[in-house]
């Protein structure tokens, strides 16, 4: 058997046809890893892109949020103080009721007799 070296020949244009055709071969395979490389960075751009565009969104979402709960403590006080000026608008009625029943109770006897 007969190594590689031993089968070179430098007149024989079969040799040379076959090392021309590696060349381009191995052109080919740079310009594929070239792309790929370049595919890569762009990727790896676009995924940043993506990250900053999430993180844009994810504050804008926190600032929704953060007037969202602002809006209901709002709305909560605003119930909290209704409820507190109708119970007192209640009992002051009540008392006005109570007293206007204290004096009808009274006077109605009177008128009638």
């Amino acid at each position: 058997m007969k190594s590689r070296v031993e089968d070179f020949n430098p007149n024989n244009h079969d040799c040379w046809e076959q090392h021309h055709i590696t060349d381009k071969r191995i052109t080919v395979l740079e310009n594929k890893m070239e792309t790929m490389e370049q595919a890569s960075v762009n990727l790896i751009e676009r995924q940043e892109k993506h990250e900053q565009k999430v993180d844009v969104a994810f504050e804008k979402l926190c600032v929704s949020l953060d007037s969202a709960v602002s809006k209901f403590e709002t709305f909560e006080t605003t119930v909290k103080t209704a409820w507190k000026t109708i119970t007192i608008g209640g009992m002051v009625l009540g008392a006005i009721l109570a007293a206007l029943w204290a004096v009808a109770s009274k006077v109605l006897p009177l008128i009638a007799s």
